[in-house]
Formats: C-alpha cells, structure tokens, sequence
C-alpha cells in the first residue's frame, strides 16, 4: 500500500491495515479478503494517522432460475438469511417482488429500478416479475438487470 500527500506525492510512511472481525474479513499484507457476510470495521494506521471504516461484506448469489405464472415470473428458492433483490429495467415499468415464507417483505413499485431487502427465518424464496416480459411482452426468461444479495 501507498500513503499520498494532499498533492498526491508518495510518503515514506509505514502502513498497517487490520479488522476487528477476521471472520467477516481478513486483512494481511495490504490485501483484504472476504471470509463471511457480515460487518467490520477496518482500521488502517499510516505513521501517526489512524482512521477506521465500516464494510459490509455481501455474496452476489446465482441460484437456479425457475420460470413460474407461464413465464411472466421469476422465481429463486432459498435458505435463511437476509437477502436483497435489485432489478434493473430498461424503461421505467410497475413490478412486484414477493417474498416466500415472509409476506412482510412485500414490495410494489414504478420506475426503472426495485430494490427489495428481507430476511428469511426459515426457507422461502422469492418471486418476481420477469425483466424481459416487463420490458418486452416476451416469455423467454432472463436474468439481465436481475442482482440477488446475501446481506448483513
């Protein structure tokens, strides 16, 4: 790692970065690496300046895409856990995503992007409206502009 001054020049400065949860992430020789999704906090020392920051580490899942309601809808099975689901369309459109095993979590909404969080107690899944047939009418399924989160 590089310590810059304000100017951008490069400081001879000793440099140390470490977590307070190595099981969430690990730092070692500058580099970080992601054990487990959860939240710590980083503290980087540079000579006499210390600064720490909260991260958040998620895990993008790809679970098997099951097509359901004659292909107008997605749907992912899941385990416990917190989860958050982003589609991403094309034009702004109405699309509702349900949460399987948690009605609470419910979301409807316009636009060009839905954003849903919920957490799972036991297994569930969730269900959602198709990209593709939002943006096209077509019944071929598709996972673009579709991000399934493990979150914190």
């Amino acid at each position: 790692m590089k310590v810059l001054d304000a100017a951008g020049k490069e400081l001879d400065l000793p440099v140390s970065l470490s977590s307070d949860r190595g099981n969430v992430v690990q730092a070692r020789g500058g580099a970080l690496t992601p054990m487990a999704v959860g939240i710590a906090k980083l503290t980087v020392r540079a000579g006499q300046i210390v600064k720490s920051v909260d991260v958040e580490v998620v895990r993008t899942l790809k679970p098997e895409l099951l097509p359901v309601d004659q292909n107008r809808r997605i749907h992912f099975s899941l385990e416990p856990g917190k989860y958050q689901l982003e589609l991403v369309l094309t034009a702004p459109h109405s699309a509702s995503i349900v949460w399987l095993g948690a009605p609470y979590c419910g979301y409807k909404g316009n636009g060009m992007s839905h954003v849903s969080t919920c957490t799972l107690q036991a297994k569930g899944g969730v269900s959602f409206d198709s990209p593709t047939f939002l943006a096209t009418g077509q019944k071929t399924p598709s996972l673009a502009g579709v991000t399934l989160l493990e979150v914190p």
